[in-house]
């Protein structure tokens, strides 16, 4: 009879274990954080072609993971582009924070973008998709064009299409919607 009721206990604590082991311990561990494959320290990234430096990211730190996104802190862009004239200008971006995926890149933390074309914008946040060339803002926001200054706290701006789209303007609450006359656009650049 001792030896019927230890192999029932022994029966009960290995199915016990078992449960525990196969069922309670994987609800219990933790997600692996994605690590970053590569690091740098206070970096210059260079994009070249065959005119030249194109743009220039300078940034106190950046990581490179495998899932083809980059994350830069505390960074200083400088690229060239060209305006309807088709003369070269030099833009200038600086935030604290930017993740750099193929298609979005989102500025976090005192975004500010200065164009030598006296263009302005300021912002806490702003996202840029790369496929549809526009601008998307959904803190408050100050942006300057040439004499014309603009406040408010939601941002849309089409690249190519000069038009400037904002919600609860400063001066007046209401949606506005600024298209920039292309005309006087490519007299004034």
């Amino acid at each position: 009879m001792g030896i019927k009721s230890f192999i029932i206990w022994l029966l009960i604590i290995s199915i016990v274990l078992f449960i525990y082991t196969i069922v309670i311990v994987p609800i219990k561990t933790v997600k692996k954080k994605v690590l970053p494959e590569i690091i740098f320290k206070n970096s210059i990234m260079y994009d070249i072609d065959i005119h030249g430096v194109k743009q220039l990211i300078e940034s106190k730190k950046m990581y490179h993971y495998s899932n083809n996104h980059e994350e830069f802190y505390y960074l200083n862009m400088l690229f060239k582009s060209k305006n309807d004239k088709k003369e070269v200008v030099i833009d200038s971006l600086n935030a604290n924070f930017l993740n750099m995926t193929k298609i979005i890149l989102k500025f976090r933390g005192d975004v500010y973008y200065n164009r030598s074309d006296n263009t302005m914008l300021q912002s806490q946040s702003i996202d840029y998709d790369r496929i549809n060339n526009h601008l998307i803002g959904n803190q408050k926001f100050i942006a300057i064009y040439k004499d014309n200054k603009l406040e408010g706290d939601s941002l849309f701006i089409k690249k190519g299409e000069a038009i400037i789209k904002s919600n609860n303007n400063v001066s007046t609450p209401v949606k506005l919607d600024i298209v920039i006359n292309k005309k006087e656009t490519n007299e004034t650049n």
